[in-house]
């Protein structure tokens, strides 16, 4: 996938965006419980490579907090 990471402020808004979407939705079904599972997603393909930035994924607030200390 893309390395957004590396990329502009721009795109890493658009990485913070879209980290905390998905990774909200995901909690609520249950998708993802840890960070096995996070790079299970990593390697599904390129849009779910993003989600795998983000370390843990064990509740939305823990969500947020991570993206927040990261990305902020």
């Amino acid at each position: 996938g893309t390395h957004l990471l590396e990329g502009s402020c721009q795109q890493m808004a658009f990485l913070k965006k879209l980290c905390l979407k998905n990774a909200i939705r995901l909690v609520g079904c249950g998708g993802i419980t840890d960070a096995t599972a996070a790079t299970r997603q990593q390697k599904a393909g390129a849009d779910e490579g993003q989600m795998a930035t983000v370390p843990y994924f064990r509740g939305d607030k823990a969500v947020q907090q991570i993206i927040q200390e990261q990305y902020a």
